[in-house]
C-alpha cells in the first residue's frame, strides 16, 4: 500500500469546504446547482471564483480539453532588492565615509560618493538611489555655511603655508600682538535653564538681549595692550562686520600702534576691512575708460584700440 501523502494546510482547507458543500447537498436532497454547471459547482464547493476554476482548467487540459498537464503554482512576485534598504550599521559606515571628505577638505558630490562607496563595498547603486539613501539617513542637499566648512583652495593653502613658515621663524613671542573683533549683548545669557516655573527659580534677566556692543582689542602673552580697547554700541542686529568698516578699524589700529612700547609683530586676519586696497587693480567689472585711467595713473602707456580684456 503506497505511503499516504501529507496534505498541506490549503489542501486541508479545501477538503473541509468540499465536506461542507456535500453536507448541504445531503440536507437539500440533491445538488444545489444543476449538474450541468460544472464550473459553477466547483467554484461554489471550493469557495473560489468561477474564472479561477476556468483558468486552472485551461492550464491543465488546454483549450481543447483533451490535454493532461500537471497544474503549476504561480511564481510568487518577489520585491526587487532595494539598494537603499541599509541597516543601521551600514548607515553609520556611509555617514563616516562622508565625514571623511570634510576632514580631507573635499566636497562630497554624488559623483564622487558613488565611486568611493562602491570601491569601499558600502553601496552598489546609482546616483539617484544614493540621493534617496542620503536623505533617508539624515543628509540634506542645501547651501552650506562657508564659515562652518572651509573647503581647501590652492590660494588659501599657499597663504597658510607662507604664514606658518614666517611664524616658525619667530623666536620671541612676547612681542607678538594678536588683534580681533567680536560682539556682546548687554543682557547676554543662556537661552535655556532648569526651572520649575516658580518665583524662586525664575531668571531676573530680561527676555530681550538688549543693546549690542561691538568690541575690538589687541593683546600679547603679557595681557591686553593698554588703552587699545574699542567698544561702541551697534545700531543693527545683523552681522557685526557690517558696522566694523575700514575707516573705523584703521583709526583704531593707528591709535593702538601708539600704545606699543617696542617693535612688534602684529597678527591680523583677512576680514574685508583689514584688507582695504588704496590703489585697487581694475577687474572685468570696471569700465574700459576706468581701466585706462588706472594704467596711466600707474605710469603705463595705453593703446586705446585694445579691448578691455587685453588691457587687463
Amino acid at each position: 500500500m503506497p505511503k499516504e501523502k501529507v496534505l498541506k494546510g490549503q489542501t486541508r482547507e479545501f477538503v473541509l469546504r468540499l465536506r461542507g458543500c456535500f453536507e448541504k447537498e445531503s440536507r437539500n436532497g440533491g445538488p444545489l446547482l444543476p449538474v450541468t454547471q460544472v464550473r459553477d459547482r466547483v467554484a461554489a464547493a471550493l469557495g473560489i471564483s468561477a474564472p479561477t476554476v476556468a483558468k486552472i482548467t485551461k492550464e491543465a487540459f488546454g483549450s481543447s480539453g483533451l490535454e493532461q498537464n500537471k497544474p503549476s503554482t504561480p511564481k510568487k512576485k518577489r520585491q526587487p532588492f532595494k539598494v537603499t534598504a541599509v541597516d543601521s550599521f551600514d548607515a553609520d559606515a556611509i555617514r563616516r565615509h562622508i565625514y571623511d571628505y570634510y576632514h580631507r577638505k573635499e566636497i562630497p558630490t554624488l559623483k564622487k560618493l558613488v565611486q568611493s562607496l562602491r570601491n569601499s563595498g558600502l553601496f552598489c547603486g546609482q546616483k539617484s538611489s544614493l540621493a534617496k539613501l542620503l536623505k533617508k539617513i539624515g543628509f540634506l542637499y542645501k547651501k552650506c555655511d562657508k564659515r562652518k566648512i572651509l573647503m581647501e583652495r590652492n590660494d588659501i593653502a599657499l597663504n597658510r603655508y607662507g604664514f606658518l613658515r614666517k611664524a616658525k621663524k619667530i623666536e620671541d613671542w612676547s612681542n607678538v600682538v594678536f588683534t580681533d573683533e567680536t560682539w556682546l549683548n548687554a543682557n547676554h545669557t543662556v537661552t535655556k535653564t532648569w526651572t520649575d516655573d516658580t518665583a524662586g527659580s525664575t531668571s531676573a534677566v530680561p527676555i530681550r538681549k538688549g543693546e549690542r556692543l561691538i568690541i575690538c582689542h589687541a593683546g600679547t602673552v603679557k595681557g591686553f595692550v593698554p588703552d587699545a580697547l574699542l567698544a561702541f554700541k551697534s545700531q543693527k542686529t545683523g552681522d557685526f562686520h557690517e558696522e566694523m568698516n575700514s575707516e573705523v578699524y584703521e583709526k583704531w589700529f593707528r591709535e593702538m600702534l601708539t600704545s606699543l612700547e617696542e617693535p612688534s609683530i602684529i597678527f591680523i586676519d583677512n576680514a574685508p576691512y583689514h584688507s582695504r586696497q588704496i590703489n585697487k587693480m581694475p577687474t572685468q567689472a570696471n569700465r574700459k575708460h576706468e581701466t585706462i585711467n588706472w594704467l596711466r595713473d600707474n605710469g603705463e602707456e595705453v593703446d586705446e584700440s585694445l579691448l578691455k580684456v587685453e588691457l587687463l
